[in-house]
């Protein structure tokens, strides 16, 4: 685990400071996904956050572009919507703080991609 002292710290002196409302301290993570990844994984860690949400996303969207058939497409477009409701739900909560949340993308994801790629075999 990843310890939140010197970021607690800094939160702090910006509380006394008034530039926001010290009752932020209260909350256990940073409510954007981005930014918890940043505090809690640095630099590194948001790289491979961004690359887990990005790489999925291309890959659905390579299929989009490819997939003139039916079963392709909708499988993709599943896809791509799973990435960007995390992306998005994102933005004001910490979705991978749980594991289930974790593992619900992770599933949905791969099946999809599993899904998209045996649609593209029986298509071509």
């Amino acid at each position: 685990m990843v310890n939140l002292d010197h970021h607690r710290a800094r939160l702090a002196e910006y509380g006394k400071e008034g530039r926001f409302d010290s009752r932020v301290l209260e909350l256990p993570h940073m409510h954007n996904d981005g930014l918890q990844v940043l505090v809690t994984g640095g630099v590194v860690g948001f790289i491979l956050w961004a690359a887990a949400l990005g790489a999925p996303l291309a890959f659905f969207f390579r299929a989009l572009r490819d997939g003139t058939r039916a079963p392709q497409f909708a499988v993709a477009l599943g896809g791509a919507m799973v990435v960007l409701g995390y992306v998005g739900f994102g933005l004001t909560e910490v979705i991978f703080w749980s594991m289930k949340g974790s593992l619900f993308y992770a599933l949905m994801v791969f099946l999809l991609m599993g899904f998209c790629l045996n649609a593209k075999e029986k298509i071509g």
